[in-house]
């Protein structure tokens, strides 16, 4: 009757663990699994989104285009809209100074970014309070 009580006390704990886990799971809201295409940014007088830019989320991992080359990297995310990126990686290769200077520009901002809300169509990123992101759902 002990060994039961054990197996059952057990089995309780790993289902209630692996519900915690899932409510935690940064897919939960809509941010993991589309490509997200850039359509403004609040920074500069570029308009970045003319260059191609888009983002894409796995459940640790981001990556995407910024314009010329790609990028990829880790990130991290809570329930309530906290964002941190870790370090991106990018390809190496060369394009027009515009499209040059964008992508500088781009990355650069992803790497203030502090936060983010996501709707059906819309993800936004923040800098503290600014929002400085905005992409649509592609």
């Amino acid at each position: 009757m002990t060994i039961r009580k054990g197996a059952v006390l057990l089995g309780a704990l790993a289902l209630i663990t692996s519900l915690a886990g899932c409510a935690s799971s940064p897919g939960g809201d809509g941010l993991v699994g589309p490509t997200w295409a850039l359509t403004s940014a609040a920074v500069d007088s570029s308009n970045l989104s003319t260059f191609g830019i888009t983002i894409a989320f796995t459940d640790t991992d981001v990556s995407g285009s910024s314009g010329v080359n790609t990028y990829a990297g880790t990130f991290t995310s809570s329930p309530e809209g906290a964002m941190d990126f870790g370090p991106l990686a990018t390809t190496r290769m060369t394009g027009p100074d515009d499209a040059m200077k964008a992508e500088t520009l781009y990355l650069a901002v992803l790497d203030t970014v502090t936060g983010y809300s996501v709707s059906q169509t819309e993800l936004d990123l923040f800098a503290g309070e600014n929002q400085v992101l905005t992409y649509s759902r592609s």
